[in-house]
């Protein structure tokens, strides 16, 4: 029983530093997708405004100085 902590004792500090480094690498790379996500919309925003859109003659009537 003696043996099996002492074990336990030099094993958790090992586990807690790998779960705070899956921690990190998970926050990275939300980070990056938000930073991607954004970069999407920025660059893709003319599509929004497409006339295709079914929203887009109700869009006209509020703001008729858009051309198409």
């Amino acid at each position: 029983m003696r043996l099996l902590m002492q074990v336990r004792a030099a094993i958790r500090p090992d586990i807690r530093q790998a779960i705070d480094g899956f921690g990190t690498v998970f926050a990275v790379t939300l980070f990056f997708c938000l930073l991607n996500a954004a970069y999407n919309g920025v660059v893709n925003r003319d599509r929004q405004f497409d006339p295709e859109r079914w929203w887009y003659p109700i869009y006209r009537i509020f703001h008729p100085e858009v051309r198409s």
